[in-house]
């Protein structure tokens, strides 16, 4: 299979990533597709090379890096779940000293604690999802817009469109609580539209592949099945299909930036939902 966004096919590493920042690690995981394969060379290790470590200790709650342009380190990290203040930071770091070179403030997270997720985006900014917010910095680690997000809990995912919109999704631990995914523009933070309803709670991270002929699609573990979206910047329709019966319903010009097919398994047709195994849940 090819994909419309590397030249060698389905591997993010292949190239750049489009709604990235141009980089060998510009997100968690390194994209949207979470192969975690860097877009590097490699260290050139061999029989006679001798490593040497250094490390940092800060006492927090260490999440991730990513890569900007050459020699820009970015650290994201929260609280500890024992901490009785709750706020996300990012730092940038030397790279060879771990030392914090710039810092942003600490970052609200309407009181929730999770290990959130920070991006390098094409526009040259980062977006990090810190409890409840999604918070936008310059390279600097200055704070240039912050946005409240709609749902009372932690969001754990955050990925990049081709066209440079946020995807993200809250977590719910609780059977009884549905999980929704929101699309923002990254220019001033604002939903494009409506929340996007996943069938079941979820607490894993999302993801996002592009098929052969440039259509994008959102994964979604939910709490028994995987869920696919398809993402659609500009119309379509919202259409469930469960134990062969259809329905769909058509959203208003403004609710249509994200589009979600959950299919259950149906008859006769190829469905968009696997069931999760015991072992794996």
């Amino acid at each position: 299979m090819t994909s419309a966004w590397t030249p060698a096919g389905v591997l993010d590493s292949a190239g750049r990533i489009p709604g990235y920042f141009d980089s060998p690690w510009p997100a968690e995981c390194d994209g949207p597709r979470r192969q975690r394969i860097p877009r590097s060379a490699g260290l050139g290790v061999g029989k006679a090379t001798g490593l040497r470590q250094r490390s940092r200790t800060n006492g927090e709650w260490n999440v991730l890096v990513v890569l900007r342009a050459p020699g820009e380190v970015y650290m994201q990290y929260t609280n500890h779940l024992a901490n009785p203040e709750k706020y996300g930071q990012v730092e940038l770091i030397d790279a060879a000293s771990l030392e914090a070179v710039r810092r942003s403030p600490r970052l609200p997270t309407g009181g929730h604690t999770w290990c959130t997720a920070l991006v390098a985006h094409e526009n040259g900014y980062l977006y990090l999802t810190s409890g409840n917010r999604c918070v936008k910095l310059d390279p600097y680690c200055a704070v240039v817009a912050e946005a409240v997000l709609p749902r009372d809990s932690a969001y754990n995912g955050l990925i990049v469109a081709a066209g440079g919109r946020l995807i993200m999704k809250n977590i719910e631990r609780d059977a009884g609580q549905l999980t929704t995914v929101t699309v923002l523009d990254p220019d001033r933070l604002e939903q494009t539209g409506p929340e996007t309803l996943v069938p079941e709670n979820s607490m894993g991270r999302i993801a996002m592949d592009t098929a052969p002929d440039g259509r994008q699609f959102v994964y979604v573990p939910g709490s028994h099945h995987f869920f696919r979206f398809a993402y659609e910047p500009e119309a379509g329709p919202w259409s469930p299909t469960r134990g062969g019966s259809r329905g769909t319903a058509a959203l208003p010009p403004t609710c249509r930036a994200l589009l979600g097919t959950p299919a259950w398994p149906t008859a006769g047709a190829g469905s968009w939902t696997t069931a999760i195994p015991k072992q794996m849940r």
